[in-house]
């Protein structure tokens, strides 16, 4: 599995976020950026229990996850079964997918970092 972050999220986070969705090896590290844009690629090998969504704000940041099957999210709407060039519904900001995964109560708050603070301004 790989984990896209746009700005350094450390490992810890991402392993304390991926455990609630399977077993965790302990051989979690981050991958040589060769293509030279501002994100870190983190390698994780996974035991799944369940899928883990296409999208996770780990401690603050917006991570892409992706491993093979994985069920695909719309970056529109937030919702699987189809793409953004196929989505019909309205736009939906991140920070409502957010407050979904917050709201289920299957996470601890501090997983969420910094994105506590900006719910609460909403």
């Amino acid at each position: 599995m790989q984990i896209t972050t746009f700005f350094k999220v450390d490992i810890p986070h991402i392993v304390a976020w991926l455990c609630k969705f399977g077993v965790v090896s302990p051989n979690v590290r981050f991958l040589p950026n060769e293509v030279g844009c501002n994100t870190d690629i983190v390698e994780a090998e996974i035991i799944l229990k369940r899928h883990i969504p296409e999208y996770l704000p780990i401690f603050g940041q917006k991570v892409i996850v992706n491993y093979p099957g994985i069920p695909k999210i719309c970056n529109k709407c937030y919702k699987t079964g189809h793409t953004k060039r196929n989505c019909r519904s309205n736009q939906v900001p991140w920070i409502k997918f957010v407050k979904h995964l917050y709201n289920t109560k299957e996470f601890e708050p501090q997983l969420f970092g910094r994105w506590i603070e900006v719910m609460n301004n909403q």
